[in-house]
Formats: structure tokens, C-alpha cells, sequence
């Protein structure tokens, strides 16, 4: 485990392995990864990249209107995540979501879950290019040559 992460991050661990829906956001990003872990005969879980939300109740509303046949999920986990993505590797976070997956033993969930992992990358290094290149962030100083 990476230093800096402490005896919080085994604590969300253990919350892991009892939720029915796990959330991380990405504040940054403004995205969350959402898998909804609950399946049925017919129903695979839900994994996805969405936008994040203002409130846990606004990420349940958008989670029963995903899945109206599933009833109210009775255990949620919501993981903030401030730092880089790939972060989430060396963190000890990614493999205990993914073993949470891998638990399901449903393929396409296990492809799924890797598919959104690349994705909140690319959301990432957009994010970069756009702070480096773009108009998206301002700084705070000029440089003497925007004077001149």
C-alpha cells in the first residue's frame, strides 16, 4: 500500500465487502464510478462511469431509475477520490473492487469494471491536457510574455 493512505483506507475496504453499491467520485473529474453489485437471474450488475452527483440521496434516485425492478439498495458505499487515478492500484483500492467483481463471476461485469478503469484514465489525461492547453483552468499569474 502507498504511504500517505493510513488505516482509513482498510476501513473502506471492510465497507466494501458489505455493499450493495459502491460509488467513487472523482471530484476533479466531476465523474463517479458506480457499480451496483445487486444482480438477479436475468440482471447483471451495473457498472458505469457517470457525472457525479449533488447528494447520495440524487446518486439513488439515479440508480432506481437505472434499475426500477431492483428494490432499494441496503448497503451503500460512497469513496471520495482526490487523487490520480492510477492511484487507485497502488492504493489497494482497485484490487478490492475488482475482487468484488470477480466474486460475481460474471464476465462481461469483470469487462465492464476494466473498460471503466481505462475510461476515468482517459477522462483523466483529457483533464491534464485541457489544464495544460485549454481553457478549462486560469491561472493565477501572468507570464511576462502575455504582458508584452
Amino acid at each position: 500500500m502507498e504511504v500517505g493512505y493510513g488505516e482509513e483506507i482498510n476501513e473502506v475496504f471492510k465497507y466494501i465487502k458489505n455493499s450493495d453499491v459502491i460509488t467513487v467520485f472523482f471530484p476533479k473529474l466531476g465523474r463517479s464510478l458506480v457499480m451496483d453489485l445487486r444482480t438477479t437471474s436475468n440482471t447483471g450488475p451495473m457498472i458505469k462511469i457517470m457525472p457525479m452527483t449533488n447528494s447520495i440521496s440524487e446518486r439513488i434516485e439515479t440508480i432506481k431509475n437505472l434499475r426500477p425492478s431492483f428494490p432499494k439498495a441496503k448497503e451503500i458505499v460512497v469513496v471520495p477520490w482526490v487523487g490520480y487515478v492510477q492511484v487507485l492500484k497502488s492504493s489497494g483500492l482497485w484490487k478490492h473492487l475488482l475482487d468484488e467483481i470477480v466474486k460475481l463471476k460474471n464476465q462481461t461485469a469483470i469487462n465492464d469494471v476494466i473498460k471503466a478503469y481505462k475510461e476515468l484514465v482517459l477522462i483523466q489525461e483529457e483533464d491534464l491536457l485541457e489544464m495544460l492547453f485549454g481553457d478549462k483552468y486560469e491561472t493565477i499569474w501572468e507570464s511576462q510574455n502575455s504582458k508584452k
